[in-house]
């Protein structure tokens, strides 16, 4: 029966996601519609896009378990995305006007104009892939592990990513951009708001309170309420006290190399669309996340969760 359950709900969301990207093809086949959508798009879709992109996989995945680990340590990423998003507030209007006026749809067009230099529109290019490489192949790593999980092990790790990586290739070629902030605005909304209530109710059912999760986990390690956190996470070698604040820092300028930043911002209807945007983005995603979050801290008092988990695939 959970199994049942659990493959109709995908099957579910699945279906919403094709059927809203079918309604939305590419009006044209111009290059300007598949890589930044006609730059037609609302503060509400470019907040979305903002937080659906990376904010729910990754952290549902990475941060949730570093609150395993390392404990309040990882609220470290509410801090830096607030950093980020002021960086997207202060850029964004010149960006996108800049894009308007000399048809600019990519980072490294924005590099060759803006430097007269098409070697670095290539250095940008080559960067670009190179930092998202890595988070493209974690998340089909971490969507193939998703598979196999909320299908008991029925569907293959190899299988799930494959199957997943297929859905995803294929709105995209069929759409471009446009299936991408749909499909971003969909599962944002999805994750958003039922992430919410599932972690509030989660927090009540598990713990009682958020006061008494916060007890559990004092009682399993102090530390796990200190900052910079638990040695845990790093093999007993124990964080400097300047850990926490740097991965702010490095985060916040890292902001500045969001390769898929720049497709939102000139996808963007207008520059008063992008500072909406920056000014709805930072309240839902703080309120989101640190419901996350905490949560994760409070599992770590509960191991017997963690014993029923199967072991990675790879």
């Amino acid at each position: 029966m959970n199994l049942v359950i659990t493959i109709g709900m995908v099957l579910i969301y699945i279906a919403g996601l094709c059927y809203l990207i079918l309604r939305n093809p590419l009006p044209s086949q111009k290059f300007e519609e598949f890589a930044v959508g006609g730059r037609s798009f609302g503060w509400a879709f470019i907040t979305m896009t903002i937080i659906g992109t990376w904010y729910p996989g990754s952290l549902y995945i990475g941060w949730a378990q570093m609150g395993v680990d390392m404990g309040v340590v990882n609220t470290y990423l509410v801090f830096y995305t607030l950093g980020g998003l002021i960086v997207l507030y202060t850029m964004a209007s010149r960006l996108w006007t800049a894009g308007k006026k000399f048809d600019i749809k990519t980072m490294g067009e924005y590099f060759e104009k803006r430097y007269n230099s098409k070697i670095l529109r290539v250095f940008a290019g080559a960067a670009a892939l190179l930092i998202e490489l890595p988070w493209i192949v974690t998340e089909m790593l971490a969507a193939g592990y998703a598979v196999q999980a909320i299908s008991y092990g029925r569907i293959p790790f190899n299988v799930g990513m494959t199957l997943v990586a297929i859905l995803f290739t294929s709105y995209i070629l069929f759409a471009g951009i446009r299936a991408v902030i749909i499909a971003d605005f969909y599962q944002g909304w999805m994750f958003l708001l039922g992430g919410m209530v599932l972690f509030i109710v989660s927090i009540k059912v598990f713990f009682g309170s958020l006061g008494n999760l916060f007890d559990e986990a004092r009682l399993i390690d102090q530390e796990l309420l200190r900052l910079p956190g638990t040695i845990s996470g790093w093999g007993g070698e124990a964080p400097g006290p300047l850990f926490w604040p740097s991965l702010i820092i490095m985060g916040i300028a890292g902001a500045y190399m969001w390769p898929s930043l720049f497709a939102r911002i000139f996808a963007a209807s207008s520059p008063k669309e992008l500072k909406a945007s920056a000014r709805i983005t930072p309240i839902v995603a703080v309120v989101f996340a640190f419901t996350v979050l905490w949560f994760s801290v409070g599992v770590s008092a509960r191991p017997e969760y963690a014993e029923k988990i199967p072991p990675m695939p790879w």
